[in-house]
């Protein structure tokens, strides 16, 4: 970004900075050459974005919306930057781009357009400023060019408090349970309280109201609110000591998001201290 001299524009130039590193060309997916195409696993459905390392373009599909391009493309430059990801053909779906469900090359390849994105603590120093709460991640994502969901993740992983996320699927089981795809935790999180998927009772993020099912109302509620709708939830630390949490839920028509933090730190207002 410096050799872009891109620090500090938001959203960040990605053309510039791929041009930095030595892209030579981006260019829509409809035009993916025939021998990559071949490629593709069978349990792709669609390619959203690809880089061809040899040629050094990168591939993006246009029909996607813009915001979710902007994360692509910041992906992909991600793996025109770390040479060790040339061993392997880079072909990108909804799973490796949006989901976090792989690991390795994928997982490094997200993590550096989060970055890319968000220039590291300078979101947080805006973010920061402000009451720690869903509202304000999904209220600054259009200032970075971000899909809510890429906000999202990104303000929970770099946070300085005990804050975590969890994301999951749209369609519920026959149980009434939708199915977790990742959860996000800050280190503070993480460092007293672990997962956050393991403190969901039985692993379910269950839709239907009753015993057992601490967050179906938000998770309904969800649906129809502007604002996401927020409660009070109880989990015991790795001491096993009860906290009291803020819940939130927000659902964008792809993925329900469930945003826990420490009840102490939403009532901090203007924040002096920053994330790492």
């Amino acid at each position: 970004m410096r050799r872009a001299d891109v620090i500090g524009v938001f959203p960040t130039p990605l053309e510039a900075v791929q041009e930095a590193i030595g892209v030579r060309e981006r260019v829509d997916m409809r035009r993916l050459p025939k021998p990559l195409a071949a490629k593709k696993p069978r349990f792709m459905s669609r390619i959203l974005g690809a880089y061809w390392h040899d040629e050094r373009v990168v591939f993006i599909d246009r029909d996607q919306p813009e915001c979710r391009q902007f994360w692509t493309d910041a992906h992909e430059g991600t793996h025109a930057m770390c040479a060790w990801h040339a061993e392997v053909l880079r072909l990108d779906n909804e799973d490796t781009l949006f989901k976090q469900l792989h690991p390795g090359i994928e997982a490094e390849a997200n993590y550096g357009a989060g970055h890319l994105i968000f220039q590291g603590g300078r979101f947080h120093r805006q973010a920061l400023k402000d009451q720690v709460s869903m509202r304000t991640p999904l209220e600054l994502s259009k200032d970075y060019g971000a899909s809510r969901h890429a906000t999202l993740h990104y303000y929970v992983e770099e946070h300085p408090d005990a804050v975590g996320l969890l994301i999951a699927g749209r369609y519920p089981y026959a149980d009434g349970s939708v199915p977790i795809w990742t959860s996000v935790e800050s280190a503070q999180f993480f460092r007293r309280f672990g997962r956050l998927r393991d403190r969901i009772p039985d692993g379910k993020l269950s839709m239907i109201e009753g015993e057992g099912a601490p967050l179906a109302d938000i998770l309904c509620a969800s649906h129809t609110s502007l604002d996401p709708p927020s409660k009070i939830i109880h989990m015991p630390d790795k001491g096993g000591s009860n906290r009291r949490f803020v819940a939130e839920a927000f659902f964008n028509q792809r993925c329900h998001f469930v945003f826990v933090a420490d009840e102490k730190a939403t009532r901090l207002g203007q924040r002096v201290r920053l994330a790492s």
